[in-house]
């Protein structure tokens, strides 16, 4: 009704507008959403390639200054320059042709991409160990500020039967008690689904191959007396009496560690456990007995009957 540019024309000109489809917000804002999608894989490929390039060579992603203007800024950077070259469409859809927010070249990118890399390593790793058991080599020391760490490595023997040790972690620990260290082990574990059920501690399996496959009659013979002994009753015993005792010590030593900790109370837990050591001498024999005879018992070695001469 009306002329052209009557509010009636106006009105229906804009609803034709809004009914045809490929101009409806929803599919304008679909359509960039996968555009954009598609030069984000492109960026994030080629970040991928220059990531697994330097880690397998093992070299530095980063450089002292990786600013814009700056001719070196970083074998991360100038690699994924250098790929870039090769490509009209990631030329233009990485670095400074892509928005400043999402560039992928940040240091925060860079280490969460090789993160990402170390879990598959970490994965690889627990595909290939199994169910078979595993060992672990823990050393602590301390970084420049003086902060106590722990390296953890993992060693297993492949399925071709090659003996392999990987790097899966270090970490920030507040003290180096047996307990702490212990707690961070499994908390590492933990976190790349290993289990202590599978950690390779059974020092008998290790004795008895060395025992027949050994590499000498000296090494064999040698192995086969620690065995021996090993299997013995005198050797549990000593080994639940020492256990005991370094329970006693170890709960001393991580009092003693605390920073709060005056002369006084210090000279208290140390007469203590004195007074416990004392007390452990006078009764310790009965306590140990019976767990020293369930053990033997459990693991077929021989006990002795107290009541012969």
């Amino acid at each position: 009704m009306g002329d052209v540019d009557s509010f009636h024309n106006k009105a229906r000109e804009k609803c034709e507008f809004l009914m045809r489809e490929k101009q409806a917000i929803n599919v304008v804002l679909r359509r960039q959403t996968e555009l954009e999608n598609h030069k984000y894989k492109a960026r994030l490929h080629v970040s991928i390639i220059v990531v697994r390039l330097l880690l397998k060579i093992g070299l530095p992603f980063g450089g002292h200054d990786e600013s814009v203007n700056l001719e070196n800024r970083g074998l991360y950077i100038e690699v994924l320059k250098a790929i870039r070259e090769t490509s009209e469409y990631i030329f233009n859809n990485t670095l400074e042709s892509a928005p400043k927010n999402n560039q992928l070249i940040s240091p925060k990118i860079q280490k969460e991409l090789v993160q990402f890399f170390a879990q598959e390593v970490l994965l690889s790793t627990r595909e290939d160990i199994g169910q078979d058991v595993f060992a672990l080599l823990v050393d602590e020391s301390s970084d420049v500020s003086k902060k106590e760490q722990m390296a953890i490595v993992l060693g297993y023997v492949d399925s071709l039967g090659f003996v392999k040790e990987i790097f899966i972690g270090l970490v920030h620990v507040k003290d180096t008690s047996s307990l702490t260290l212990k707690n961070a082990i499994n908390e590492v574990l933990t976190s790349n689904k290993l289990s202590f059920s599978k950690l390779f501690a059974d020092v008998l399996v290790v004795l008895d191959f060395v025992k027949e496959e050994g590499g000498s009659l000296a090494n064999r013979q040698q192995v086969s007396g620690i065995l021996t002994y090993f299997q013995s009753y005198e050797f549990v015993f000593y080994l639940h009496m020492m256990y005991d005792i370094l329970h006693l010590t170890g709960t001393l030593s991580k009092q003693l560690q605390r920073k709060d900790l005056d002369i006084l109370e210090a000279a208290s837990m140390v007469r203590g456990t004195m007074e416990a050591f004392q007390s452990f001498r006078n009764t310790g024999f009965a306590i140990i007995l019976p767990k020293v005879s369930s053990f033997c018992q459990t693991h077929k070695i021989d006990t002795l009957d107290m009541e012969e001469l």
